[in-house]
Order: structure tokens, then C-alpha cells, then sequence
């Protein structure tokens, strides 16, 4: 029973940064959803918002936060796992997100100055992601290379 040298090799390549960036992006995800959410039944009853432009808002808005609750998910079960393909997939969920911020941001039919803030931060947080996860992916393909 002879014990491979790879497997002493074997370190946590894991990445801090980016699991911290994922950690405080799922806590404000709460913070966001939440606060789009008051946004909305606030624009309903209070602005003239057309109801045909309301209801597909809503459904962007949930659809935006399952698409930012997997892209969580994934970034991190790839990086504790030390996964190269839930992670590159985490970072391609990460463009869906992107337009679906901006969406709130600037395309709305009433785009309110908290609703700005609300979504430069969420903006804010997703490029830290794409960063760190790249730079993760290289950390994991370069082990795989070396001691493959």
C-alpha cells in the first residue's frame, strides 16, 4: 500500500477573499431584495405606476435573486471544494446579475435615488466576486497542472 506524494501535497487553496466577498454579498442580498420589494409596493400604491409595468418588475425582481442566490451557492461550493466548474459557472451567473441590476437602475419605469443606492452597492459587490473567483480558478488550475 504505497501512499502517493500528491496526497501530502494536498493544500487548502481555498480563497478567503472571495469567500468573504461571497459571505457579505449574501447578507445584503436580504437587505436588497427587501428594500426593492418596499420600493415596488411603494410605487404601487403611492406613484401612478402602471400595474402592466409593476408585475414584470416583480417577476425580474425574484428572478434577479434566485439568479444571485445560485451564483452565490455555487461561488461557494466551488471555493470550498476547491471546484473549477461550480466556480467559472458562479462568475457566468455573475453577467445575468449585472444586467438585472442595471435594469433597476437605469431602465425602470420610476427609478427612485434609494433604489440607485440600493443597486450600486449590490454592483459593488458582484465585481469583487468576478476578481476573486478568477483568480481562484487560475490558483486551482495551476495545482491541477502541477501535481496531476
Amino acid at each position: 500500500n504505497q501512499i502517493r506524494m500528491a496526497d501530502f501535497r494536498r493544500t487548502d487553496l481555498s480563497s478567503l477573499p472571495l469567500q468573504v466577498t461571497l459571505y457579505f454579498n449574501s447578507l445584503y442580498l436580504i437587505v436588497s431584495f427587501l428594500g426593492e420589494l418596499a420600493i415596488l409596493i411603494y410605487k404601487a400604491t403611492l406613484l401612478s405606476n402602471p400595474s402592466r409595468n409593476l408585475w414584470p418588475e416583480v417577476v425580474l425582481l425574484f428572478l434577479l435573486m434566485g439568479v444571485e442566490g445560485t451564483r452565490m451557492s455555487l461561488g461557494t461550493k466551488g471555493n470550498l471544494t476547491q471546484s473549477k466548474v461550480p466556480l467559472l459557472f458562479s462568475i457566468v451567473f455573475s453577467f445575468p446579475s449585472i444586467a438585472g441590476y442595471l435594469y433597476f437602475m437605469l431602465w425602470q419605469t420610476f427609478v427612485l435615488r434609494l433604489e440607485v443606492i440600493i443597486t450600486s452597492i449590490s454592483l459593488l459587490g458582484i465585481f469583487p466576486h468576478i476578481l476573486f473567483g478568477f483568480i481562484a480558478l487560475w490558483m486551482f488550475h495551476r495545482y491541477d497542472t502541477q501535481y496531476a
